[in-house]
C-alpha cells in the first residue's frame, strides 16, 4: 500500500436501498453470543469489528444455521430461519464464507469444478450430472472473478490464495444468495488480491445484495461499510454510521473504554 491514499484502495460505496434483507433479533448462544440484534438492507456493507473473543464469527456462525442458537429469530426476506439448519439459510438465500479457508471454505483435495459446484448439485442433475454445464459454470465465474487457473479439473489446492477464495466465493453465488456473510474474507492474501475481493463486494452490493463484512482490518472496514457494528464481550455494543465512524472510536468501543459504550 506504500505510496497510494488509503481511499484508492477501495471501490466507491454502493447507494442503499429500503428492504431490509437480513434480520436479527435477540440473538443468544449460550457462553459466547448474548442477544445480539442487527439488520442488512439490500444493497449494504455491514461490518462487524471487534478484538479477539469478541463473538463475531460465533454471531455469523449461528446467523447461518452452524452454531444453534438458544434464543433470537433470524430472517431473510422476511422468512424466518429455523436454528441450526444451514441448508434451510442457503435455501431462503444466506450464504456465509468462513474465515477457516483451507478447512471449512473448500475440500483441498477435490477439484475446483466439485468446489464450485458441490452446494448447487441439483442445478446440474437431470437426473444424471452433467459435467459439461458444470465446467461452463466454472469458466464463466472464473472470468466474472478473474480467477486465474488452468483447467476446472484441477485440484483447487494448486491455486493461489487469493484464487482459492474466489473459487470458495464462487461456491456460494451459484446459490444466488440474497445475503452474504463474509468471514475475514481477505485473509492472507496479498493487496491485489484483496482488492479484487473489495471489487467484487462492491458489485454484488450494487446488485442489491446485503452483505455482512466481518474483518480484523479496521482500514478496510471503514473503506468498505455503510456502517459498523462493533462487538465485545458476545454483544453488540456500538453501531457506528457516517462520521463516527473513525478507527479511534471502533478502537475505543471495542476495548469498552468509549463512553456510552454498553457493557
Amino acid at each position: 500500500m506504500v505510496g497510494r491514499p488509503m481511499a484508492e484502495h477501495f471501490p466507491p460505496r454502493a447507494d442503499r436501498g429500503d428492504e431490509v434483507v437480513l434480520s436479527v433479533r435477540g440473538l443468544c448462544v449460550p457462553g459466547q453470543v448474548a442477544d445480539v440484534s442487527f439488520e442488512v438492507r439490500a444493497g449494504e456493507v455491514l461490518g462487524f469489528a471487534g478484538l479477539v473473543g469478541a463473538g463475531r464469527t460465533e454471531t455469523a456462525e449461528a446467523v447461518a444455521g452452524l452454531r444453534l442458537r438458544s434464543a433470537g429469530v433470524v430472517t431473510v426476506g422476511g422468512a424466518d430461519l429455523p436454528p441450526g439448519r444451514p441448508e434451510e439459510a442457503v435455501s431462503r438465500g444466506l450464504a456465509y464464507l468462513s474465515e477457516d479457508r483451507r478447512g471449512r471454505g473448500l475440500l483441498m483435495g477435490r477439484s475446483i469444478v466439485e468446489n464450485v459446484t458441490i452446494v448447487s448439485l441439483d442445478r446440474y442433475a437431470a437426473p444424471l450430472i452433467s459435467r459439461r454445464a458444470e465446467r461452463e459454470a466454472v469458466r464463466a465465474h472464473a472470468e466474472r472473478l478473474r480467477i486465474k487457473m488452468g483447467r476446472p479439473s484441477d485440484p483447487v489446492q494448486t491455486l493461489s490464495g487469493g484464487n482459492q477464495q474466489k473459487v470458495a466465493l464462487a461456491k456460494w453465488l451459484e446459490v444466488a444468495p440474497r445475503a452474504l456473510i463474509l468471514d475475514e474474507p481477505t485473509r492472507g492474501l496479498d493487496i491485489a488480491a484483496k482488492e479484487e475481493i473489495y471489487r467484487l463486494m462492491r458489485e454484488l452490493a450494487q446488485q442489491g445484495m446485503a452483505c455482512v463484512f466481518i474483518s480484523s482490518e479496521l482500514n478496510e472496514l471503514l473503506g468498505m461499510c455503510h456502517r459498523i457494528a462493533v462487538m465485545r464481550g458476545g454483544r453488540v455494543v456500538a453501531v457506528l454510521e457516517g462520521k463516527e465512524m473513525t478507527e479511534e472510536n471502533v478502537m475505543l468501543h471495542a476495548a469498552g473504554v468509549k463512553e456510552g459504550s454498553r457493557p
